[in-house]
Order: C-alpha cells, then structure tokens, then sequence
C-alpha cells in the first residue's frame, strides 16, 4: 500500500507539470495529454485528501475535518477564477502556467510534511 502523503504528492506534481506543459505549446496532441496528466491528478489528489482529513481527525469530528476539505477545495475555485481572468486580461495569462510547477512543488513537499495518520 502507498503513503498517502506519497499519493498526494505525486498528484500535485502530475498537476503541475501538466500546467506547465500548457504553457509552451499549441500542439493538439500535447494539449490533450496535459489535460489528461491535469485530470489524473486531480483524480489522486481529491479522493485522497478527503481520507488523509478523516485519517487525522479526532473519531468525534471526522465528518467535519472531511467537510472542510471539501469547503476547501470549493472556495478556492472562486477566487482562482477572478485570478485568472484578471491575469488573462492584463495580458499575463501565461503566468499561471508558468507558476504551476513551483506551486506544485510547494505543495508536494506539504504533503510530505503531513503527520502520519
């Protein structure tokens, strides 16, 4: 079986290399890919953060350590939206890209850092 922390880690980094990925190119094929890295990603980190919460949480509070993963997730999609709109509009777009790699690195060394459950 594989650390969770490992799990989330590697999803963070398959995101971030994805985005990265985007940046450079215009090439359908590759677009594709990245899409699909971005999603397989996206597939490990979600299911798995939810089950670290529950891992770590208290038995009596578990429920509420899982809901706020999921209020976590949600809200950040508002503002990364108006982030990215702002930057797109001001002719920075490619920032965003650019910036997903170190980001994701970032946050794979968090989950590293994770208490083991």
């Amino acid at each position: 079986r594989r650390s969770p922390r490992a799990m989330l880690a590697l999803g963070a980094i398959l995101e971030g290399v994805a985005l990265s990925i985007l940046w450079p190119t215009s090439v359908l094929p590759v677009l594709v890919l990245a899409v699909v890295v971005v999603t397989v990603g996206e597939m490990i980190v979600q299911p798995i953060a939810s089950t670290v919460a529950a891992d770590l949480a208290p038995p009596a509070l578990r429920g509420a350590y899982e809901a706020l993963v999921g209020v976590a997730f949600a809200a950040s999609w508002a503002p990364a939206v108006f982030a990215g709109l702002w930057l797109v509009g001001s002719g920075h777009g490619e920032l965003m890209l650019v910036l997903a790699l170190p980001l994701s690195l970032l946050a794979a060394a968090c989950f590293r850092r994770l208490p083991a459950a």
